[in-house]
């Protein structure tokens, strides 16, 4: 066997490798990461954990405890809302950040990670951040601004018919 076909066989299993080795790191990380964002955490009296409740409610679907979040002014048609849903796919990573506290107020960075491989083609990587901001009233940390990567849907108004018209 020749020196030169030697170098060819020996670049093409390592590459060969190298694709196998990031296929498993991909696969296992994405098989790890929604499941934390599925468990509530027990200590509330911390604005990232409220922040993280809050996910944890909308991935859930459950209204309720996910407007249990929010001041009322945030959302002051409470009763129109039907479902909320969370944006952010399996093949990313939503990380919530430590508070930043400054009296009864508080700031909370989130952080959504995509990295989505295209085999041979490349990765496509992805990074938004988004700041919750919270306020401290009666002990309790409420949410005062809208969740990023959250949707709410809302049940249509209904039409009330005017007299005489």
């Amino acid at each position: 066997m020749r020196a030169q076909d030697r170098w060819f066989w020996s670049v093409l299993v390592g590459v060969i490798l190298i694709l196998i080795g990031v296929g498993v790191w991909m696969a296992l990380r994405a098989s790890s990461s929604p499941s934390k964002y599925l468990t509530y955490l027990p200590d509330e009296s911390r604005p990232e954990v409220v922040v993280h409740n809050a996910y944890v409610a909308a991935r859930r679907g459950d209204v309720d405890r996910f407007l249990s979040y929010f001041l009322p002014s945030v959302w002051p048609e409470r009763e129109r809302i039907q479902t909320v849903v969370v944006q952010v796919d399996n093949e990313g990573e939503l990380t919530i950040g430590p508070a930043k506290i400054e009296g009864d107020r508080a700031e909370v960075l989130v952080e959504f990670v995509r990295a989505k491989s295209w085999g041979v083609f490349g990765v496509d990587f992805w990074i938004a951040r988004e700041t919750v901001v919270l306020r401290r009233q009666d002990g309790r940390w409420y949410i005062t601004t809208t969740l990023p990567f959250v949707s709410i849907m809302f049940q249509p108004i209904r039409e009330v018919p005017v007299p005489g018209n």
